[in-house]
């Protein structure tokens, strides 16, 4: 399992898709981002959120992972021979993690290349598989407006979470997040990167 918005209690989850929160009227939130397009000649690193597409979040892209062995590099999940598998399997071809934050709080931004849609589906499908088993109960899915097939879920303990949301393009895989900032509320968060997502859905092309 890779990179998810659950950074906040790394204990709880190992990436950004952690820690999160329930329902929104996400449908009504807006980013001021106002990023061009992006083309195909552009390249995977113009697919992770630009600043402020997540409004208030800013940061920049790591270097592009080109194999599953190094995508998979540094992570410490007990399914990590499984998911080396399954993302061999399905043809990957290129990652990107973007870390992103606003003040103290952080984000996240995830694009993974596969050969073909299929495959990108494939990936969603085992990840949103994966998250349902780690996170039980505590998994709670909301919906995503404007996004065919996109998967909005939270996982929040007390005061702190994160709120992700993963979607497939073409034969790209996206996730975005971030962890729930002190004393903003749960559907205000869902309502943020739902609209950031939307933006990114709407940037990119397939």
């Amino acid at each position: 399992m890779r990179p998810r918005v659950a950074i906040l209690s790394v204990a709880l989850c190992a990436w950004l898709t952690g820690c999160g929160a329930s329902h929104t009227s996400a449908s009504h939130s807006t980013s001021t981002a106002t990023a061009a397009p992006v083309s195909p000649s552009a390249g995977i690193l113009a697919r992770v959120l630009t600043n402020n597409e997540l409004k208030g979040f800013t940061g920049s892209p790591e270097g592009i992972d080109t194999s599953a062995g190094t995508w998979l590099a540094g992570e410490q999940d007990p399914d990590l021979n499984a998911d080396h598998a399954r993302l061999t399997r399905l043809g990957f071809i290129h990652g990107v993690r973007e870390d992103l934050s606003a003040g103290a709080t952080p984000g996240l931004s995830v694009v993974e290349q596969f050969h073909s849609a299929k495959a990108a589906s494939a990936e969603l499908a085992a990840e949103i598989a994966e998250d349902k088993v780690e996170a039980g109960d505590r998994d709670k899915a909301f919906a995503v407006p404007g996004i065919p097939g996109a998967r909005g879920y939270t996982l929040i303990q007390g005061s702190q979470g994160g709120i992700n949301i993963a979607f497939v393009k073409g034969p790209y895989y996206y996730l975005v997040g971030q962890e729930l900032a002190p004393s903003q509320s749960v559907n205000a968060a869902i309502a943020g990167v739902t609209a950031a997502a939307q933006h990114l859905y709407h940037r990119v092309s397939s």
